[in-house]
């Protein structure tokens, strides 16, 4: 089936259409042109004054609507997407906190099953956002302090058996172990992120050679000059 969707404005991935339309077959885009729809099929609506734009994907959230992805329950999930929906997310990374390891695994759990929840009225879950407990414990932030721990294969090999849901994972380059776990990630097809962390530039530098290709939230609960002026000596790099 075929159906239509108009507005004011269109945005494409590096211009705008003004006004302009997109055609869906079987609820895939299969078309997108500019002008207003001139044409046969019926199913046509048009927002007038409006702009079209491609859903949002959110790498990064642990929530919403007052509840928590780390609930670990299918109810918190679909909670959590249907307020996201709302604001423009059509898809995204569930996202872990730092916990106990039984507490990590049910949330693992739930975001497996969840991938492949037909919900009409929520973003959909692509995977997990495997977010802490390896963080440098300085740079914790809000999470606790009990579970933060420096990775270890007898650790973190039970997370890596869900390779199937997670998509990215955070560690703090300079924790001992983060080389062999990022490159045990790699080896799963799981990117790695650096995240809570106070890593001087040659630490960082060390982890993108292993495979390091992000960063989670730039300076917000990692390292500034004040903290680094403690360690190193200048011109700071």
């Amino acid at each position: 089936m075929q159906s239509v969707l108009s507005a004011s404005s269109v945005i494409l991935e590096n211009s705008t259409l003004e006004p302009g339309h997109v055609i869906l077959s079987d609820g895939i885009i299969s078309k997108v042109s500019n002008g207003l729809y001139q044409g046969p099929i019926q199913n046509h609506q048009h927002f007038e004054g409006f702009t079209l734009c491609p859903g949002f994907i959110d790498l990064h959230v642990h929530g919403g609507l007052n509840c928590d992805f780390m609930d670990g329950t299918p109810e918190a999930f679909h909670t959590v997407c249907k307020a996201h929906l709302k604001h423009g997310t059509t898809s995204l990374l569930a996202t872990s906190t730092a916990a106990t390891m039984p507490t990590i695994l049910k949330f693992l759990d739930t975001c497996r099953a969840s991938k492949s929840a037909n919900w009409t009225d929520a973003a959909q879950v692509l995977g997990a956002h495997f977010y802490g407990p390896y963080f440098f414990p300085e740079a914790r932030g809000c999470h606790p302090s009990e579970p933060i721990v420096a990775p270890t294969p007898d650790h973190f090999n039970s997370f890596l058996d869900y390779a199937d849901t997670i998509i990215t994972a955070s560690v703090a380059p300079e924790l001992p172990g983060a080389e062999a776990f990022v490159k045990a990630c790699l080896d799963k097809n799981i990117r790695c992120n650096a995240g809570h962390s106070h890593a001087t530039f040659s630490q960082v530098e060390a982890s993108v050679h292993w495979g390091v290709r992000h960063v989670d939230h730039l300076f917000c609960a990692m390292s500034d000059r004040a903290r680094l002026r403690l360690t190193q000596t200048y011109p700071m790099r």
